[in-house]
């Protein structure tokens, strides 16, 4: 759900991509690409990767931003 959460802010605050790239190695961990891959591909990852997408659609640009602001 985390690393949703960090890819819908890369989305709505494009400038800042590499911050929360950083900040979700630093939460998440740093995995290789391989892990990375392997973990996404698992059912419950997508399942709660889908559950935070679709809420996270409903959230307003400007709220959107400010609120991923707070993460940095």
């Amino acid at each position: 759900m985390m690393q949703a959460v960090f890819d819908f802010c890369s989305k709505a605050d494009p400038k800042n991509d590499k911050r929360f790239d950083q900040k979700a190695r630093a939460l998440l961990g740093n995995r290789n690409d391989h892990d990375r891959d392997d973990s996404q591909n698992d059912v419950e990852f997508k399942r709660g990767y889908q559950i935070m997408e679709s809420l996270l659609d409903k959230v307003r640009k400007a709220d959107a931003v400010k609120g991923c602001a707070e993460f940095l």
